[in-house]
């Protein structure tokens, strides 16, 4: 016969000397001792029946769901593999290559992201073509500095078409150009000068002028030394006229030659005359022509360039 309630608040409270409200108080912290014992037990025998994972298991699990979780879209190519840090960093690397042909690998070295190399792969997969360079440029997300780049190394392949026969040019009929007859440049006169296109009476007396004070022409180079005259006309000069292998130059004696005579060649000038002068008078004359490079202030180029216009004949 099953014990009752009331029966059993009795014996707590002439027991233990309770009231009614203590009795009562005393059951329900009983009851949830009871029930809090009872939980204890059933977590702890679950707990110890739970089978335990090992570090490494637990790698491979965590393993499994970053592939599980990874957004990276699947492709027939394994290149897609790769993680987005890696193609970043990649060394970009331009050569000539087909984008109808170009695998994974190239489009990537090329220095496309992964998104771009994926849409292009998809788009031949769907029989897509790209039938002039241009035509790559509308890749969905291909930026026109992108394209600029790799424009000069695309070169597309069109197998169906023929190559392109140029008419060999005719040859040419070698053309009887009139002989230039030439002129010896230290006989010429003025009127001859301004014969030459791009000469006219300023320039043509110029030369003349600059021809005496040298005392001739020895080397057509010369005449790059008249002031005015650019290189197209010395061209012409060239092609018009000639500077004998007889001829001689005038020669300047420099044990005799007074200082204003000196001075007024162009290879010579203030300076190189007061020079001249004053080692003449400190050494008396000069045996050689060499002995003007005993002087330490005329250089070679210097005396080089006074030789042809000098002399210590009597």
């Amino acid at each position: 016969m099953p014990i009752k309630m009331r029966e059993i608040k009795k014996f707590i409270s002439e027991y233990f000397h309770f009231s009614a409200r203590q009795t009562s108080g005393f059951l329900v912290l009983t009851l949830f001792m009871l029930v809090s014992v009872i939980a204890f037990l059933v977590y702890d025998n679950v707990s110890v029946n739970q089978p335990q994972i090992s570090s490494k298991e637990q790698k491979k699990l965590d393993s499994l769901l970053l592939v599980i979780n990874s957004d990276i879209p699947k492709t027939q190519d394994s290149s897609f593999a790769k993680k987005p840090e890696s193609i970043e960093h990649q060394k970009i690397t331009f050569f000539t290559f087909d984008p109808n042909t170009a695998n994974v690998g190239d489009l990537m070295a090329l220095g496309l992201n992964q998104k771009l190399v994926e849409r292009i792969i998809k788009y031949r997969e769907k029989g897509g073509k790209f039938h002039k360079k241009e035509d790559f440029k509308k890749i969905y997300g291909l930026k026109e500095t992108e394209y600029q780049k790799l424009a000069p190394y695309i070169s597309i392949e069109n197998k169906n078409q023929k190559p392109i026969e140029y008419p060999k040019p005719a040859p040419k009929l070698a053309e009887n150009k009139p002989e230039i007859k030439q002129t010896d440049l230290n006989l010429a006169d003025s009127t001859q000068f301004e014969k030459v296109y791009g000469i006219g009476p300023t320039l043509a007396q110029r030369i003349v002028k600059y021809r005496n004070k040298l005392g001739g022409f020895v080397a057509m180079k010369q005449l790059s030394e008249v002031w005015g005259l650019d290189s197209v006309v010395i061209k012409e000069l060239n092609a018009r006229f000639f500077i004998s292998e007889k001829y001689s130059p005038k020669k300047i004696n420099i044990n005799t030659a007074a200082f204003d005579e000196l001075k007024q060649h162009p290879y010579i000038g203030y300076k190189l005359a007061k020079l001249i002068l004053n080692y003449r008078k400190q050494h008396s004359n000069y045996l050689n022509l060499s002995d003007l490079l005993q002087i330490k202030a005329i250089s070679e180029v210097e005396y080089n360039k006074m030789l042809p216009y000098i002399t210590i004949e009597p």
